[in-house]
């Protein structure tokens, strides 16, 4: 019975990291945000410490990594790539070049510094060494996004935003909205938590963080190296929903491409190559692409239609759009934007798409599931994403106690 419980949770593992390789869901680590105690050990991207290469190899997230065996060719990972410390990654002249952009009629003009940032990161221990170029420009992204261009040091939309709490409760008269860089930041659990690590009296003195930008940047870091951090290796775009969920529900649109803008510009500043994943629920750049078989007649393609890769999955080409709403009785021809528009539609094309082509090889392992999804990584193909898939989902097998068993590479 046992092993049949354990094969069932390895089939459950497989089919919702298909998702999760789109979705992008990590749990969280513990090196990651506190930094290894030794100062030749290596943090791993699975948040454990050492000197072999499963910590300083290709899943190196920081510290001594041997970053001649890492590989970029497919990388999903913002803490990959080159590195340095941080004074020489951002520069005086880099910092001033980003705080030109901040209006005379900013509220937080000339707060935001040089100085109190520098000041700050050097403060936590996870980035006492190098950090890595993407990391810097994924920080430094969202910060300016979090604070509309380093405009504003607290968010207008000012209030109490206290909820009940022992373990943090709230000051009288004090008001914990958001503030700082990061102003997503709310609430009295967050000031209270973020307090006692940093060793400031936040709860009794939230107006400090609008007072001191190295406060302000610390509370912002803070909230980075404990729920953001440690997905890191999952790309940009798990970044966006760890700092603020609606960058992706697809509702606001506008403000992710910007995000993404902000961030591919300041990789180039910073002579790196972004990661591929931000986020998107369709494919990037899909509807330049063709996926139309124009030789298959049971499913033809409709006029001005693209069937390029959406939804958790990514379903692409014509003759699966036509097969998946064909069994879900839906005209996936006609209408393709269903899969992306649709949260439900979506999760049911993937589902379709797992117990038509993947779960049936489920018993060969799980390097097979990789062959039905995408082949063409398989064999040489791209064996940095063959290698992420597995690193997940080993992480998840560990995370619910089943063996991953064998077969796990194509």
């Amino acid at each position: 019975m046992s092993n049949r419980n354990a094969t069932v949770e390895n089939a459950l593992l497989s089919f919702f990291l298909a998702f999760a390789v789109m979705a992008k869901t990590v749990f969280s680590q513990d090196c990651q945000s506190t930094g290894c105690p030794g100062l030749k050990e290596c943090c791993s991207s699975w948040g454990s410490c050492g000197i072999k290469d499963d910590q300083c190899g290709f899943w190196c997230f920081s510290g001594l990594c041997n970053l001649k065996n890492k590989s970029y060719g497919f990388d999903y990972n913002v803490s990959a790539g080159p590195r340095g410390p941080i004074e020489s990654i951002v520069t005086p002249s880099l910092f001033k070049r980003i705080m030109s952009k901040v209006g005379n009629n900013c509220p937080a003009k000339g707060f935001y510094t040089h100085q109190a940032f520098i000041s700050a990161v050097k403060s936590f221990q996870a980035y006492k060494g190098t950090v890595a170029k993407r990391e810097i420009a994924a920080i430094l992204t969202h910060f300016a996004h979090g604070s509309k261009g380093f405009c504003y040091k607290e968010d207008k939309a000012t209030g109490r935003y206290c909820s009940p709490s022992k373990k943090y409760p709230c000051e009288p008269g004090k008001q914990y909205y958001g503030r700082g860089p990061l102003q997503s930041i709310r609430w009295n659990e967050y000031y209270g938590a973020a307090g006692i690590f940093l060793r400031l009296p936040m709860l009794k003195d939230p107006d400090m963080v609008a007072h001191s930008p190295e406060v302000a940047f610390k509370l912002a870091l803070w909230f980075w190296t404990t729920n953001v951090r440690p997905a890191l290796y999952l790309g940009f775009g798990e970044t966006s929903k760890r700092v603020d969920g609606r960058l992706c529900d697809n509702l606001h649109p506008d403000d992710t491409k910007n995000l993404v803008k902000q961030y591919v510009d300041l990789c180039k500043i910073l002579g790196v190559t972004p990661d591929e994943d931000f986020c998107y629920v369709e494919e990037i750049n899909g509807a330049s692409r063709d996926y139309c078989d124009e030789n298959n007649r049971q499913y033809p393609c409709a006029p001005g239609k693209g069937y390029f890769g959406r939804g958790p999955i990514q379903l692409s080409w014509n003759y699966n759009y036509g097969a998946c709403g064909q069994s879900l009785n839906l005209n996936l021809l006609g209408q393709p934007e269903l899969v992306s528009s649709n949260p439900t539609v979506a999760f049911r094309t993937g589902l379709w798409f797992w117990m038509n082509s993947v779960r049936p090889v489920l018993n060969q392992g799980f390097g097979a599931t990789i062959r039905a999804i995408n082949g063409m990584e398989c064999n040489g193909g791209n064996s940095g994403a063959v290698n992420a898939r597995i690193g997940y989902y080993r992480d998840y097998c560990g995370q619910l106690g089943v063996d991953p068993g064998p077969n796990l590479s194509c």
